[in-house]
């Protein structure tokens, strides 16, 4: 995949962080969204390969943005782990898990992509740049919410979430697992 069409792939990651705005004034209302986008990529996906074309819209970025020709699992991963935040977990610490998932997670893949020569020994598809700068950006974007220390702990266990070779299953596991985390820390 080339570097432009990554960009844009990734900077879908970044709207999440609005479900986490919206359920901040209506919960509910983003919880509902954001389960009825995860319904209809699936039903687009199946409609595309059912009579070739998806539904409008969620069809066609469905199709310029994949990766391969498989069916791709990073969009519906990124929707249910940004809901199980929302609905389990307190704003706090659902905000640091999503913003990381969204954010760090988006940041580290583009310059892993770019700058990242150097891969993580245990992981073909991660470089250590990326590592780098999801942990940096991690940090750095939930320290509104938690203090120093808690941040540094939230940025590294997510670092280390997002560098294992899970593939999309990283868009569920870094805001599940930071959550979960996070909560174990009494936050």
């Amino acid at each position: 995949m080339n570097f432009k069409k990554e960009i844009i792939r990734k900077s879908l990651h970044v709207p999440g962080v609005l479900f986490l705005i919206l359920a901040h004034y209506s919960y509910w209302s983003s919880i509902l969204v954001l389960s009825f986008l995860v319904v209809a990529y699936f039903i687009s996906v199946y409609l595309q390969e059912l009579q070739g074309s998806g539904l409008p819209v969620i069809g066609d970025i469905t199709l310029l943005l994949k990766r391969e020709e498989k069916l791709d699992l990073g969009p519906p991963l990124l929707g249910v782990g940004i809901i199980l935040s929302l609905l389990f977990f307190k704003e706090t610490i659902a905000t640091c898990a999503i913003l990381q998932v969204c954010v760090a997670d988006a940041a580290a893949c583009l310059s892993g992509k770019f700058f990242g020569k150097k891969k993580v020994f245990y992981s073909k598809k991660k470089s250590y740049v990326g590592c780098i700068i999801f942990f940096l950006s991690a940090f750095l974007i939930q320290l509104p919410w938690v203090p120093f220390t808690t941040s540094l702990l939230l940025a590294f266990v997510g670092m280390l979430l997002e560098s294992l070779p899970f593939g999309s299953w990283d868009n569920l596991l870094i805001p599940l697992g930071i959550s979960l985390f996070a909560h174990h820390l009494g936050i």
